[in-house]
């Protein structure tokens, strides 16, 4: 099994690179001069895509290797130009020969960077018959690349060979190592959503086909997939015991600071070996948990941007709930969902704010949906790509969002959350299924009539399991969840409840 560690000298490399392609393209030194890089740039670049070759990150490397050159090429194309030299052409081709080999979507770019990077391509370095070499630069030098901090490497090979032939030759069975954590009282979830700066007891259960002879103690350890200045994970030793294949332990871990994505996941990988007096060491196979992955998530932080800080807790445990319950669940729809129900919700506050619909018990569904969609249109993060009455499976969706539908109802009698699901909250599901989505949203603007004042909008967001054909009696694989927003209607003036 191949593992993953933070290497100083590969990231050292990356830094180089970039320090020094900026600095060719603010000051243009060397532009006219042999070699078209500088040599340091030049190995650099090599030792990261030897380094790498094979593994994920090997595209990566390529990648930036192709794009340095095919924008240096570019540089020297201008000069050439400028300068009236003969060749200028043969720069121009190189340069779009290089970017053109360029491959995004394999490349496993974090997708900000990979939007950023596909609209610098779209200014026409690649294509244009005379490319804006100051403004392609420009928006090159704006570009926010992403490092690699781990790279993958085997650090037992040499252990688990030796291993393998002690095994062999003394004809005893391969090592096994049965491991299951638990944190709160339940499984780990792989990943595991925790709040950073915060201690979790973690406990764990090991199982062991035989302890090897004149080992006393069995250790496990992290291997640093994640940089150790990030997390603090303490497991105790296991000492050997004579009527015992099976042992628990109870340690604790703690991940120091909030992660700057929800959809981004840090990992520990774990290492155990059996030690003997003498320090030598004997590395069994693991089965099970050999890494803890988590999500490492502040709901303060505009993971979820609604507006209000309450609503952020909501929309963080309707999200993080779901992660939990539907753990195979696609993270693109899961984030784009996530972003149209904070939208919603900001809609919802907005409106018990604002008083929006006060005194208001006639607003039709057209009225009610093209207002909240004008609202989700000023959103940043949701803006032009909310679709307006699609259809699809032969009836009308009233918000589409990258896929994810949002079903609107005006209702002026039931207020009553489980009435209002059953009523309406088989459409919504139904469209999202016909999408092959497992998640849906129902949006119901609450008109009847206010005989007391609404209740805080925290309480009129429900997570929902809609029931689903041909699976009454039991769950499917791929099973679906829907959220339900109430949003206050025909409210009354504060002052109207002392009368």
């Amino acid at each position: 099994m191949r593992y993953a560690r933070y290497n100083q000298e590969l990231v050292d490399a990356q830094l180089l690179i970039r320090r020094e392609v900026l600095g060719l393209l603010l000051s243009r030194r060397q532009i006219d001069q042999e070699p078209l890089l500088p040599p340091t740039v030049e190995q650099a670049l090599m030792r990261l895509v030897e380094a790498t070759k094979g593994g994920r990150h090997a595209l990566f490397f390529v990648n930036n290797q192709l794009l340095v050159r095919g924008l240096l090429h570019l540089l020297r194309w201008e000069y050439q130009e400028l300068h009236a030299e003969t060749g200028a052409d043969v720069q121009l081709k190189a340069a779009r020969a290089h970017l053109r080999q360029i491959q995004l979507e394999q490349a496993g770019y974090p997708e900000p960077f990979r939007e950023q990077l596909q609209a610098w391509l779209a200014l026409g370095p690649s294509a244009v018959a005379e490319p804006d070499v100051p403004t392609i630069t420009q928006a090159f030098l704006r570009l926010a690349f992403p490092s690699v901090y781990v790279f993958a490497h085997d650090p037992l090979q040499s252990s688990r060979q030796a291993a393998s032939s002690r095994d062999e030759e003394e004809g005893q069975p391969p090592l096994l190592l049965s491991i299951e954590f638990s944190v709160q009282g339940e499984p780990w979830a792989n990943p595991q959503v925790l709040r950073p700066a915060q201690s979790y007891a973690i406990r764990g259960t090991l199982t062991t086909n035989y302890w090897p002879e004149g080992y006393e103690r069995l250790i496990l350890a992290p291997v640093s997939t994640a940089s150790g200045s990030l997390y603090e994970l303490a497991l105790p030793e296991v000492r050997w015991q004579e009527t015992s294949s099976y042992h628990e332990l109870v340690g604790h871990v703690v991940f120091k600071y909030p992660q700057s994505s929800f959809d981004d996941a840090m990992a520990i990988r774990l290492v155990a070996c059996y030690e003997n007096m003498q320090g030598q060491r004997l590395y069994p196979t693991l089965i099970g948990y050999d890494q803890l992955v988590a999500q490492v998530l502040d709901p303060e932080l505009a993971y979820f941007p609604t507006g209000f800080k309450a609503m952020n807790q909501i929309v963080f445990d309707t999200i993080t709930t779901i992660r939990h319950q539907l753990p195979g669940i696609d993270r693109h729809e899961l984030a784009y969902f996530a972003r149209l129900l904070s939208g919603i919700v900001n809609y919802q506050g907005y409106c018990l704010q604002h008083g929006v619909y006060k005194e208001q018990d006639q607003v039709s569904e057209d009225d009610f949906r093209d207002q909240l969609i004008q609202h989700l249109v000023g959103i940043p993060y949701i803006g032009e790509q909310v679709i307006k009455e699609g259809h699809l499976a032969g009836g009308r969706v009233e918000i589409s969002f990258h896929g994810v539908v949002a079903e609107l109802k005006a209702e002026k009698a039931i207020r009553d959350p489980m009435k209002l699901l059953a009523k309406y909250g088989k459409q919504a599901a139904a469209y999202a299924s016909a999408n092959t989505r497992q998640l849906s949203i129902l949006c119901v603007l609450d008109l009847s009539k206010k005989a007391a004042p609404p209740a805080p909008p925290q309480n009129s967001v429900h997570l929902h399991t809609p029931r689903m054909h041909g699976f009454e009696q039991s769950t499917p694989a791929h099973d679906a969840r829907q959220v339900l927003v109430i949003i206050e209607g025909n409210t009354r003036k504060p002052s109207d409840y002392s009368r």
